[in-house]
């Protein structure tokens, strides 16, 4: 695993009387080159997680933030805040969303939100009803909420589902599968609390999610699998699926984000459990909490979390006030996670060529000093016979550190091999980390 640098701050932090006692889960968008963040806030009234409303902050570079007063949701007598969706708009409270625009749905109703409600009576708020469902609301610009899906049978069939994620629920629309793609919490005797997935044509009616991750013999004893922030990357002509996982230790009451990593949405391995966002000692001293979503600007990939420097036991009004906090993480593109070898090592991997028939292949790398990435063609299947003027000694090894590396042979760009047969790039590598290649 390749951790991000973090910075020595975040970039948002609760300062507002609705945030008094801290603030929690977040979804962030980029889109036009403008930054949204919507994130839940907790007052000092805080009673339990659906007490929780929804608020908006945007940025033109993810380093300034703004908070802007909507004048939409009334706290305390007064709509002067960026407050968009609140729990008793819905009846059920409000926890753990997620937004995302949905390419299907008609221009009002572009932006989707989810989230887990809990019914009970407002005029007796300790009262509660033993259900917990999801719920969804809508918008045209992400700012201004409608409960419900939208629709003529939105009131005739509220949208609940009939199982709760005490979580932050991620849903996209998948274009591969024309379908929803859920990923929610699930329960599993003897394992706590896991990921499970769910998919359905139908937002308001989705199957009871299957667990899909759960902690296993490497976690320590007692490890939680808290939330998913479940993110699909692409880049011209691939696409991963990602989970980064708060996992959650019970033994320090603390959480360190790991990295799963799926080709199919469905079948997710946890290749090394290293930390990728390591707690510190001061804003997230307790633990983050990954926003879902990996934004490319340039040749940059960027994410936030939400940090707390509280542990889990603590999160109480009378144990933290005006807690928690956003940080931004910026990493060289396609660096979440690599093949380091600290002596020496080779492989092979399939490459392929242009419509011209030419061999453009690049690496993104870091070579230690002393270190070295050399490269051969040759025919697939075929672990000896290197194509003339494309062995490991015909080209110049890479060194120093990039994300796009170009790989050379004194052969040229045009390997003498029928364009319709496969070849395969010989790697050798040492004292490297080679995060990934392209061709």
């Amino acid at each position: 695993v390749a951790p991000p640098a973090k910075p020595a701050a975040p970039v948002i932090v609760a300062a507002k009387p609705w945030e008094s006692m801290s603030n929690g889960w977040g979804t962030l968008l980029i889109e036009n080159g403008r930054w949204r963040l919507w994130y839940e806030a907790w007052d000092d009234r805080y009673k339990d997680d659906f007490d929780g409303r929804l608020c908006y902050a945007e940025s033109a570079d993810g380093v300034k933030w703004d908070k802007p007063e909507l004048g939409l949701v009334e706290f305390r007598g007064s709509k002067a805040n960026n407050i968009i969706f609140d729990g008793r708009m819905s009846g059920c409270g409000f926890h753990g969303h997620c937004v995302f625009s949905d390419p299907t749905s008609p221009p009002e109703a572009r932006y989707r939100m989810i989230f887990m409600g809990a019914l009970r009576r407002w005029d007796k708020p300790e009262t509660w009803y033993p259900l917990c469902p999801m719920s969804f609301a809508y918008s045209a610009d992400g700012i201004r909420w409608t409960w419900g899906l939208h629709g003529p049978q939105s009131w005739l069939n509220p949208p609940f589902l009939p199982f709760g994620s005490d979580t932050q629920t991620v849903v996209r629309w998948d274009e591969g599968l024309r379908q929803y793609v859920g990923y929610f919490r699930t329960w599993e005797p003897g394992y706590g609390r896991t990921i499970g997935r769910s998919v359905t044509s139908d937002l308001g009616r989705w199957p009871h999610p299957e667990t899909i991750v759960m902690p296993d013999e490497q976690d320590p004893f007692g490890t939680d699998l808290y939330n998913n922030a479940a993110s699909l990357y692409r880049v011209p002509g691939d696409e991963a699926h990602f989970f980064f996982i708060s996992a959650f230790d019970h033994a320090s009451d603390t959480l360190g984000v790991q990295l799963a990593t799926s080709r199919d949405g469905w079948h997710y391995k946890r290749l090394c459990r290293d930390t990728f966002v390591v707690p510190g000692n001061s804003f997230d001293r307790g633990g983050a909490y990954t926003c879902p979503g990996i934004h490319r600007v340039g040749d940059e990939l960027v994410m936030m979390y939400h940090a707390v420097s509280y542990k889990h036991a603590e999160a109480t009004p009378d144990k933290i006030r005006y807690s928690g906090a956003y940080v931004v993480l910026r990493f060289p593109r396609d660096r979440f996670q690599g093949l380091h070898v600290d002596g020496d090592f080779e492989f092979s991997v399939p490459v392929e060529r242009d419509a011209d028939g030419r061999l453009n292949v690049t690496l993104n790398a870091s070579v230690a000093p002393g270190g070295r990435i050399r490269a051969g063609v040759l025919p697939a299947r075929d672990e000896q016979a290197f194509l003339p003027g494309f062995a490991p000694q015909d080209g110049a090894p890479v060194t120093g550190d990039g994300v796009s590396l170009p790989l050379n042979w004194k052969g040229g760009a045009i390997p003498p091999y029928p364009a319709d047969q496969p070849l395969e790039l010989r790697l050798i590598m040492e004292k490297a980390t080679l995060f990934s290649y392209t061709c």
